[in-house]
């Protein structure tokens, strides 16, 4: 399934006696370890664009390409139907505040900006 189900399995494997001993199935461990990496993208999902860091795992943040690709994939979802008008607007208010925040630019935003003048 990949390097992470794998590594996952690994461990559960390597450290099975250590928590059946405490009463804990391989499910048990599998959703533990798979719970901070849900809510960081529960977190990031919601619209929240700044960094957030979690203690022992480190810093998430968006990074310059993604915020980017964010806006042309909400665009495309609204133009498509497939999210309402005000969860649009909600997410374009966001991201265009971070990229000003930021002072972020795309080179496809400077080439328009260009081609515009």
């Amino acid at each position: 399934m990949g390097i992470y189900y794998d590594a996952l399995e690994e461990f559960i494997k390597q450290h099975r006696d250590e928590y059946k001993d405490k009463g804990l199935k391989s499910d048990d461990i599998r959703d533990i370890c798979v719970s901070v990496f849900l809510a960081i993208k529960r977190i990031m999902d919601s619209g929240c664009l700044e960094e957030v860091r979690i203690m022992h795992f480190g810093l998430f943040k968006i990074y310059k390409k993604s915020i980017f690709r964010m806006r042309y994939i909400k665009t495309r979802d609204y133009k498509n139907g497939k999210i309402s008008k005000e969860e649009y607007e909600e997410h374009i208010k966001a991201i265009e505040k971070y990229i000003e925040k930021h002072n972020l630019t795309n080179a496809e935003d400077t080439h328009k900006k260009y081609m515009n003048k």
